[in-house]
Formats: structure tokens, sequence, C-alpha cells
């Protein structure tokens, strides 16, 4: 009687171990390493394109498009659209953090947004000049930055100015810590204008 009775305890005790020490599925789906290292990247670096995954993990555009669906189905991933393309994060960012994250992820609008963070109250001519944007590239860069909060244009009677935006806080202090592209500091007109008095300024 006591060797069934024994057996029966030991297969439960068993059973029981496997049900509650087993890793969920998610836990389960991240053993793998392509999923974990891609789940890393959108940690780090929101906002990547599946180009930069390719990149990053060394993977092919296809095995990145089956890992991604995967982790997007289980939970672990979360995508938006960016004009053309699509963009990744983490699973639960904010949308608001997400679309700021989703740009400072490219690389032009990040030095433009850079430039305005580091160096605030550059007029229109002066941010083109330096970073060689034409005015209607610039405009559209600007009204992406605006919108989701990472710059604030401020408006004169005869000009406008650029400040940073509340976004840049709820993007922490390492989201972006140097232009991905190096600028030349300003000249000229600029220059000249250290320390002289600004006329006041409104928010538009």
């Amino acid at each position: 009687m006591i060797g069934p009775l024994l057996a029966f305890l030991l297969t439960f005790s068993a059973v029981w171990g496997m049900v509650h020490y087993a890793p969920t599925r998610k836990d389960a789906l991240l053993l793998h390493r392509v999923r974990a290292s891609i789940v890393g990247l959108l940690t780090r670096k929101p906002g990547v394109t599946i180009t930069d995954i390719c990149r990053e993990g060394n993977i092919s555009w296809g095995t990145a498009q089956h890992h991604l669906y995967i982790l997007q189905r289980a939970g672990l991933a979360a995508s938006r659209p960016l004009g053309r393309t699509r963009v990744f994060f983490p699973a639960g960012m904010p949308e608001k953090d997400s679309q700021a994250a989703a740009l400072l992820a490219q690389p032009r609008l990040q030095e433009l947004a850079i430039v305005i963070r580091d160096e605030p109250g550059h007029l229109q001519k002066e941010l083109c000049g330096r970073l060689g944007l034409t005015r209607k590239v610039f405009r559209h860069h600007i009204d992406l930055l605006i919108q989701a909060g990472l710059v604030v244009e401020l408006a004169g009677a005869k000009f406008r100015r650029y400040e940073p935006g509340a976004a840049w806080r709820a993007a922490g202090p390492t989201a972006v810590d140097a232009p991905a592209v190096p600028v030349a500091p300003l000249a000229g007109p600029r220059a000249s204008e250290a320390g002289a008095p600004r006329p006041p300024l409104r928010p538009t």
C-alpha cells in the first residue's frame, strides 16, 4: 500500500513543480537568442526600423520580420507607421513617448532636435544654413518635432525662434546624447548676436 501511495505523491509533486516553475510563454519566447536580442535593442533604441534591426542583429529581413511578428503577437513589442516605413518599440510604451522616440531615431530629425535642445533660440535661416536644409524640408521636419512636443516654435513680429519642448523630459536624459551627424558651429550673424537682448517672443 505504501509503494503505490509514495509513487502517487512523487508524481504529483513533480507535476506541481512543473506547473509552478515552468517559464511563462513570454519567458519561453525570449529564450530564443534572436528574439531576446531584438527586445533588448527595442529597449535601448526605441523607434528603430526593421532595417536597423537587421543591421544591428546581423540577420536577414525575413528573419527579422518573422520574429517581430511573434513578439508583437505575444505583446512583447509594438510598432507604428512613420512616413513610408514602420518603427518598433518595447510593448507598453506610451503613444506620445513612442512618437518622440520614433522621430529621434531618424538621423536628420535627431540632428535638428539636438541642435535646438542644446542651443535654443535659433532662427529658421540659421538652422537651415547650419544643417543644409531647404526651407521646405525644414518646415516638414520642424512640424513633426513640434507635434511630438520635442520643439516649441516662438513667434515674434518678423521672425520665429525654436526652443526645446517638454517631450525631452519624458524621453529621459540618455534618450539621445549626441547628434547622429556632426554639425559645424554657427558663424557670422549668429555669433554677432551673442549677449545682445532679444525682443519678447510668444509661443505659436
